[in-house]
């Protein structure tokens, strides 16, 4: 009895501690510039592109995909519920399973730490309701993520607090642990008077006394063990078998533990002196369950931080306001009349493209945006995770959810904040936290199979092992003990039994670990949209295929030359037309491409250069664009309006785009141009005809060297494959010893190379783990049919767009990692994050095996005949609660170390 106060007593000290140096972990500043707001971000589904779609789609025959494909002539539907409820991954795979099984529904992803699911269903068949219901009766509680303003932001934020559960077992533990006292005074008092004259009146009395405190312990304090145990039971008016569960294993051991005791009170009353009571095991139980249920999700909670800084940007944005600036003409029939610029107070939230709008020093950027006017220090590292600010100039592009601290600045929008770099990036990160189960299991994903098979079976096995212990017991030919004392030793072991398995300390062995490295990859710039199957094929990694131009060269690339025919070499206003159509029709691709923003960047500064010479409503680069059509490797195409309404047709690329639209380049240009091989070259032309060249310049990246050999360090065999010339891919070639795959490579060319490359055989091994590193759309087909998809780009999530509003898009796109920070050192870290994160994995999964092995083993006696005493219910509860939270502090371990 003193050992169970005593273990009461650590528990309170250790959840003292977990609060008073708790610090509001979810409001922790990661920066001096970060905002106090903490909230949790409006649901906006991410969608990829068209293009991307088919590349996947094809990347699926190559086996990548691993799931089904929906088809596109279902009106499939996706939707996020909140599910409360869940522990482990055992609790994502009874859901998962439960969803799947419905006929209406093609996929179903759960997110343990934000307890989440997003599903896919066919909409003619099912409701969300029905997929609620589903949920429910498997015995989990869920609710529609509300979409809309700030609806779903105070739901994340109560589910990432934790805050009411946290609140809720703090009541349970203190409530409990005052009452097991009290019990455990009450059988103090009858021990002292035992064998005096008291004892006669005071052991009814005491005894009565713990009966009912023990049995309001389980009625109040209690309840939620039970309740989450046999809520299932009862659903929709219908009664059904519970859904087994950790929770059903403690709530029978204390069932147990009472009901024992009235068999030995109504066998031999209050005060016989064979009348063995376990009210104080009981409640002991529930005092242990409740202590390591409070610090498991504490753990948990402090696993889910990172999302705090994010939900909390969003929130500032949300609350936020700007000034817009609009142009109008004083007279609008007269095209000459001055032009006013009208100030005007607008919410962030309600931002939409194009629009011109103040920066002020200190505020988040709502929208992705380009500079207009001015320039400023841009602390980017909420989104890309680099601490040194970032100086911003006119035509450069900023990211929403960076901060501007230093200067105001003028902007233009380009995508709203439903469409920007932060939506994408909280969703991205949401969706890496996603478990998806597609019922197929290779050699390689051999531990979550088993994983899988040993937590969905495992609490029927205790069960079963439970029951037999207590018949060999109680039907045992050597125990002489009577009959209700064998009863008693067979119900105590069954009680052990039970409270000592804890399976989701296996269920947490692999999320715990992967929780750890994508917080680890985040915190190096890295997000991993691809979840655990991107972690855990990067740690088998074998081949990795690098794009040049942006990835091992800087990717900042600017125009050396400018090279006009006539009239435009001539005529300022002219070159100012190219410069005003060429800007509008690269908008969309200075965010994907470098070359497309080193367009876009040389035109606005030229168009800011010579604002002077007229007046237009629209700014620089904001011209209305239409029929934007982009040919991947080639060229862009568009049609954009001049401050006249003068519609003017747009080709902008290489020169084969332009021969295949019957476009030749002038042949003094050409011969301008037969020096420069060596440099990228983008042709232009308007209107139909050639109007002239960018000749840009690149410069390998300072670290590349070091980058490839800490890549060769790691076992990685490396090439170099890209889409400019062979000359410029020879010489990053012979200054970065890297061999060159191809060059002048469309992006079809470069998806072909790369499923040669992993079905070829190297060194013995059937197949290689290949890796396709690139940084633009032209990249987009390589990675789908890679192994794992890289995409090295300072806007996250560029190569998806969120333009389609079809939920077929669900998990199109082509890249798994995203490499947001400007440092190419993030690649070799991240593998290294990978191999590691998988390691502990298994080393969390054979611990939590083992562990619960010998832990039942102890339960069941098996230590007896060398000395080893059986533990009781209080002890074995204690030993269950060690177990998980012994996983996930070696998880937490492995975060600081990744750190």
């Amino acid at each position: 009895m003193a050992c169970c106060v005593f273990t009461a007593y650590v528990m309170s000290r250790i959840i003292k501690a977990c609060e008073l140096f708790d610090l509001r972990i979810l409001e922790v500043k990661y920066n001096d510039s970060d905002s106090d707001f903490s909230s949790a971000p409006s649901f906006q589904p991410v969608y990829g592109q068209q293009s991307n779609t088919t590349s996947r789609t094809a990347a699926a025959h190559t086996g990548k995909a691993g799931q089904q494909q929906p088809s596109e002539d279902q009106p499939w539907t996706t939707t996020r519920l909140l599910v409360t409820g869940m522990i482990c991954s055992a609790c994502v795979s009874t859901i998962t399973h439960a969803l799947t099984s419905h006929p209406a529904v093609l996929r179903a992803n759960i997110s343990l730490p934000l307890s989440r699911a997003t599903i896919m269903f066919n909409a003619t068949n099912a409701s969300t309701e029905d997929l609620i219901s589903i949920i429910e009766d498997v015995g989990y509680g869920a609710e529609a993520l509300v979409t809309g303003y700030g609806g779903s932001g105070a739901q994340n934020l109560r589910l990432v607090r934790r805050e009411e559960e946290l609140q809720a077992l703090k009541i349970a533990f203190n409530g409990a642990a005052k009452w097991a006292t009290a019990i455990a005074t009450f059988d103090w008092a009858r021990y002292i008077a035992e064998g005096t004259h008291l004892a006669g009146a005071l052991d009814p009395m005491l005894q009565l006394s713990a009966l009912v405190v023990a049995v309001s312990v389980q009625a109040t304090h209690g309840r939620w063990i039970h309740h989450n145990a046999w809520s299932s039971c009862y659903a929709r008016g219908r009664f059904q078998l519970p859904n087994l569960t950790m929770d059903t294993l403690l709530s029978l051991s204390l069932a147990l533990s009472v009901s024992l005791s009235l068999f030995n009170i109504g066998l031999h009353g209050l005060a016989g002196p064979q009348t063995k009571t376990y009210f104080s095991t009981a409640s002991f139980l529930t005092v242990v369950i409740s202590g390591g249920r409070y610090l498991d999700v504490t753990l948990k909670r402090q696993g889910a931080a990172s999302f705090a800084r994010l939900f909390g940007l969003q929130q500032e944005l949300d609350l936020g306001t700007v000034i817009v600036e609009q142009k109008v003409r004083v007279d609008q029939e007269e095209v000459n009349k001055p032009i006013e610029t009208v100030l005007t107070q607008c919410p962030m939230n309600l931002l939409t493209p194009l629009d011109v709008y103040h920066i002020p020093a200190g505020v988040v950027i709502p929208c992705d945006s380009y500079v207009l006017r001015g320039q400023s220090l841009i602390d980017e590292a909420n989104m890309t995770g680099e601490s040194r600010p970032v100086r911003k100039s006119v035509g450069d592009l900023l990211m929403s959810g960076t901060r501007n601290i230093s200067a105001s600045v003028v902007a233009v929008v380009l995508k709203e904040q439903a469409q920007s770099s932060l939506e994408k990036l909280v969703d991205s990160i949401e969706e890496a936290t996603e478990m998806k189960y597609t019922g197929a299991s290779s050699g390689e994903e051999l531990m979550p199979a088993v994983v899988q098979i040993v937590t969905r079976h495992f609490v029927p096995v205790v069960l079963v092992l439970a029951l037999v212990d207590f018949i060999l017991i109680l039907g045992s030919p050597t125990c002489y003990l009577p009959l209700t004392d064998r009863t008693n030793v067979a119900c105590e072991r069954a009680m052990a039994i039970l409270a000592a398995a804890c399976p989701c300390a296996i269920g947490l062995a692999n999320p715990s670990a992967i929780m750890a490295g994508i917080d680890a990859a985040y915190t190096q710039g890295v997000l991993l949209p691809g979840g655990a199957n991107a972690l855990e094929t990067l740690s088998r990694l074998t081949h990795l295929v690098l794009d040049k131009t942006g990835t091992l060269t800087e990717g900042r690339l600017k125009t050396s030359k400018a090279l006009f025919a006539e009239p435009f070499r001539s005529d300022a206003r002219k070159r100012q037309l190219c410069y005003n159509v060429l800007s509008a029709a690269e908008r969309d691709e200075a965010q994907a491409h470098p070359m497309g923003r080193a367009v876009f960047q040389w035109c606005v500064r030229q168009l800011q250069e010579s604002s002077h010479l007229q007046q237009a409503i629209c700014e620089p680069g904001a011209s209305p664009a239409r029929n934007i059509s982009k040919v991947t490797g080639k060229g862009v195409f568009a049609e954009v309006q001049d401050h006249n309404d003068i519609w003017h047709v747009v080709h902008i690329g290489s020169e084969r785009f332009l021969s295949e639209h019957h476009i030749s380049v002038a042949p003094d240009t050409a011969t301008q141009l037969a020096g420069l091989q060596a440099r990228a070259q983008v042709h232009f032309a308007l209107d139909g005809k050639y109007a002239g060249t960018f000749v840009l310049q690149d410069t390998i990246r300072q670290n590349a060297p070091a980058v490839i050999q800490s890549l060769r360090s790691l076992g990685l065999n490396l090439t170099m494959l890209t889409g400019d010339t062979v000359v410029e891919a020879h010489r990053v070639s012979s200054q970065l010893q890297i061999p060159v795959l191809a060059a002048r490579s469309l992006p079809q060319e470069k998806r072909d190379l790369v499923v040669s490359l992993r079905e070829s055989s190297v060194e013995g091994r059937t197949n290689n783990v290949v890796a396709m590193l690139g940084d633009g759309l032209n990249d987009a087909p390589a990675q789908a049919a890679a192994d794992v998809g890289i995409l090295f780009s300072l806007s996250p999530l560029s190569s998806r767009s969120s333009n389609s509003t079809s939920s077929l898009a669900l998990g199109t796109s082509a890249a798994d990692v995203i490499v947001m920070t400007a440092d190419l050192t993030a690649v070799p870290k991240l593998i290294s994050i990978a191999r590691k994160t998988m390691l502990q994995a298994r080393v969390n999964t054979y611990w939590a095996i083992l562990y619960n092995t010998v832990a039942i083993a102890l339960a069941m006696g098996v230590g007896e005949p060398f000395g080893l005493k059986s533990p009781d219910a209080s002890s074995a509860g204690m030993m269950m609660a060690f177990s998980s939270i012994t996983v996930l502090g070696m998880s937490l371990q492995l975060r600081q170390r990744l750190n």
